[in-house]
Formats: structure tokens, sequence, C-alpha cells
């Protein structure tokens, strides 16, 4: 379910994460299961930390790597999917503020 529209948010007090050096890192301490993501992973879980839809995690994607946006597209929702069924996501009835957006002004490999 990772429609263009939809925000999402942690799924609960159980899970945490954060970028260090590019590498997110991300634990279920319910579970104790333990998830690792750098790149082009790292930068959309903190769009998705920020309350982003999917939409504009690509489009915030998009203006960061020189990466075509459909395949942009196509990898985050399969990435949104598998935090879905790893309950490390949840659909959120939040909205986020244009401007907690991040702005990016340099492009990198994806």
């Amino acid at each position: 379910m990772a429609e263009a529209t939809v925000r999402y948010q942690l799924r609960s007090s159980d899970v945490t994460g954060k970028v260090i050096d590019g590498e997110a890192i991300i634990m279920n301490l319910a579970t104790g299961a333990y998830y690792s993501m750098d790149g082009a992973g790292a930068a959309l879980w903190e769009l998705l930390e920020l309350g982003c839809s999917r939409d504009e995690a690509v489009q915030s994607l998009a203006d960061r790597y020189d990466v075509d946006p459909e395949v942009i597209s196509r990898d985050v929702r399969a990435v949104i999917e598998d935090l879905i069924a790893e309950e490390l996501i949840a659909v959120s009835g939040g909205r986020v503020a244009p401007s907690a957006i991040p702005v990016v002004t340099t492009r990198s490999e994806y």
C-alpha cells in the first residue's frame, strides 16, 4: 500500500532509526531485528521519518540523484512495502510541512 499521497510514521515506540555517515541504522526493539540502508535508502528513511508521502520522497530523491524518476518511484514503492511488511513504518494521518522537506542542491550517485 505505497500510495502516492499516503504519509508514513514509525510503526511504534519500539522502532528507532538514525542516519549516521550516510547509513540508516534501524532497529525494532520489540523483536531485536536490525536493519541497515545506505545511500538513497538512508535518504528515503529520513524523508519517511519527516512524514513525506511517496511522491514527495520520489521528488526529493529525483532532485538529489541523477536517476530516472520512474526508477526511483518503483524502488521507493518496493522499499516502503518492505518497511511496512517488517513492521517498521505504518500509514500516518499526519501532514508534513513543505518546508520540512529537505532541499537538495547537489546530485550524487543513487
